[in-house]
């Protein structure tokens, strides 16, 4: 026959409750042990996230250094090149400097030795004009009808047989300039064309040296060009005029 026993029901409860809290205990911490687990799965993932973002940015940023060194390369070299293009030009302007200089001192040269002058002589058919550094004696000029006229055509003064034409001087001024025979060109009152203080006139070159001076009824010419008339005559001389 079962005898109930309150103090023994009492100690199956207690005993009871205290599995029950075990449990609860044990589920408790399980549950705490998941969802630490699970903040620690999604802490880990987001760290691999940005982990991963992070070595996207370093791989960007290395890409652009790669792409900046290899700009600088490229400008170095240009530099490279641009300098040896400059040392070139350096060279080659030392070079026409040099050349200019002398050229400029053979002009130098050339205009002391063309520079016309006078010597007095005699007048004379066969008289030559030399080179000399005395002042230039320019002859007088008079009008007085004893000279080359447009209706004489001919005349015969101090150098033998006086002639006149009318051409373009641009060719023959720049040739003077350009061997450094000094003036410049205008035409006289009367017609005369003028190089400086000197009459242009052509002449025989053999006798008359281009850039010499020579006489005639209408002043001191100066020998600029020739023609075919100083094979046949070489004393005659042939004075531009505007006529």
């Amino acid at each position: 026959m079962y005898i109930f026993n309150p103090a023994h029901k009492q100690e199956e409860i207690m005993k009871i409750i205290t599995k029950s809290n075990i449990v609860m205990f044990i589920l408790f911490f399980a549950m705490y042990c998941l969802g630490f687990a699970m903040c620690t799965i999604t802490i880990t993932r987001e760290l691999e996230g940005q982990n991963s973002i992070m070595n996207e940015q370093i791989a960007t940023l290395t890409d652009a250094v790669e792409a900046r060194d290899a700009s600088l390369t490229d400008l170095n070299k240009q530099l490279d090149t641009l300098s040896e293009e400059k040392t070139q030009l350096e060279e080659k302007i030392t070079e026409l400097q040099e050349n200019l200089d002398e050229l400029e001192k053979e002009n130098l040269d050339k205009e002391e030795e063309q520079e016309p002058v006078v010597q007095e002589s005699a007048p004379s058919s066969n008289s030559n004009i030399s080179y000399q550094t005395e002042p230039v004696q320019t002859y007088s000029y008079q009008n007085d009808g004893s000279c080359l006229t447009p209706s004489g055509g001919v005349y015969y003064g101090p150098t033998g047989k006086e002639t006149y034409y009318n051409l373009d001087m641009n060719g023959v001024v720049s040739n003077a300039q350009a061997q450094g025979i000094q003036g410049e060109y205008w035409i006289r009152e009367d017609g005369v064309k003028m190089y400086g203080d000197y009459v242009i006139v052509a002449a025989n070159l053999d006798t008359h040296p281009r850039g010499s001076t020579v006489e005639t009824s209408l002043g001191t010419g100066i020998v600029l060009d020739t023609g075919g008339f100083a094979a046949s005559d070489p004393n005659q001389v042939d004075i531009a005029v505007d006529w």
